[in-house]
């Protein structure tokens, strides 16, 4: 019970809590970085090492030496303590809660109960609701609310992204796309309505959010899932559920396009406006320059966007060393969670199956945003350690 206890108070201060300031400068995210290393430290009484991560070393040394060799070591070791090593203790408690713990539904609840906050506050932001703004304020979190500024109690925030209780907007975006996806769980034992209250909760506040690339994936997601836990039901109308859904399908997917792309939203606009071209063609520009070494902190030095795909970000972060690992990672880790994809979904194998499936939306949001692997994000290695943990379990109880 212990270690559940502060594997909790540690995901809830490394995803809210690494802009609180406490005195000397240290964050909750810092203080509780370095409480759970010495837990999982005593828990396995060695460091903790997988393929998964040693592979991932390969990339952060990668990135070690571009930002040597363009003179941004200092840099470096600060977002190796800040990022790269707080990725890795969340990596590796993960493998304890679910291995010596039986942690499954203790990370889904976690993540989806933070999630729920985080959508109330969203859609209180959405409509400018003060009693549901407020809950950030009352959970000590610094949320940059001035567009509220612009808009009157009661109206919608068209136009605007959301940030919810998160840093950022287009984290909100990832977040919601991850929490929608986990909250999919809860059709382990069939699908019934009232379970599917979280997911629809999430759905709508990740179209508040207004991040175009996380909504769309979520609701990609979202169909395979349902496809894939209707063909395992044992249900005897099964067959008559899929056909239901297939023959609604068209006609949701062409309703739903036409409220978007002719509503007020940030989703008429299409992929269309987002600058994207040039952010690309400045980021091949600089690694046409910086071809074998790349540099991140050298690029950010000139005043240049970050490049907002993974493996033009892998290039600039490790050069040529990390864009090859960053792929291989990447290649193993679709082969793996493929594997399980297309496997029957049963009880034994729907937390790995969902955890997948949430990593790899993520992993796809990434290719036109900047929170990937590659920037040592906390909540996609604990998604993927997560995943990870839960298959060797299946392997070891088959």
């Amino acid at each position: 019970m212990r270690f559940k206890v502060l594997y909790i108070l540690f995901v809830i201060s490394s995803l809210l809590y690494s802009n609180l300031h406490l005195p000397f400068g240290v964050t909750p995210r810092h203080i509780m970085t370095i409480l759970m290393f010495l837990v999982c430290l005593f828990e396995d009484r060695h460091l903790f090492m997988d393929k998964w991560f040693g592979i991932y070393l390969i990339f952060i040394a990668g990135f070690a030496i571009s930002s040597a060799w363009t003179g941004y070591l200092g840099n470096f070791l600060w977002y190796l303590a800040g990022f790269y090593f707080v990725a890795y203790v969340g990596y590796w408690a993960s493998h304890i809660l679910l291995k010596k713990y039986d942690g499954a539904k203790t990370v889904v609840t976690l993540l989806v109960i933070i999630g729920m906050i985080d959508a109330s506050v969203t859609i209180g932001q959405f409509f400018n609701v003060s009693y549901l703004t407020d809950i950030s304020s009352m959970l000590l979190l610094n949320i940059d609310t001035e567009f509220l500024d612009a808009i009157n109690e009661g109206e919608e925030a068209y136009g605007f992204s959301l940030p919810g209780i998160l840093l950022s907007d287009v984290y909100n975006g990832y977040f919601l796309l991850v929490i929608g996806i986990l909250c999919l769980y809860y059709l382990k034992d069939g699908i019934r309505l009232l379970k599917l209250i979280p997911w629809f909760i999430s759905i709508i506040t990740s179209y508040m959010i207004q991040q175009r690339s996380a909504f769309y994936i979520l609701l990609l997601i979202s169909i395979f899932v349902f496809f894939k836990f209707m063909l395992s039901d044992r249900s005897r109308f099964k067959w008559l559920y899929m056909v239901a859904l297939v023959l609604f399908l068209p006609f949701a997917i062409e309703s739903l396009r036409v409220f978007l792309l002719e509503g007020q939203s940030r989703f008429s606009i299409g992929m269309d406006s987002t600058n994207r071209d040039v952010i690309y063609r400045k980021s091949f520009d600089f690694i046409q320059e910086n071809f074998i070494w790349g540099g991140r902190f050298k690029m950010r030095a000139s005043g240049a966007a970050a490049a907002h795909n993974l493996f033009l970000n892998a290039w600039i972060y490790g050069g040529l060393i990390g864009v090859f690992v960053i792929i291989w990672l990447f290649v193993k880790q679709c082969i793996s969670a493929f594997k399980v994809f297309f496997q029957k979904v049963n009880n034994q194998r729907v937390f790995s199956f969902v955890f997948g499936m949430a990593f790899m939306g993520f992993t796809l949001n990434s290719m036109l945003h900047n929170a990937s692997v590659v920037s040592g994000d906390f909540l996609i290695w604990i998604l993927w350690g997560c995943f990870a943990a839960s298959l060797q379990r299946e392997s070891v109880c088959k």
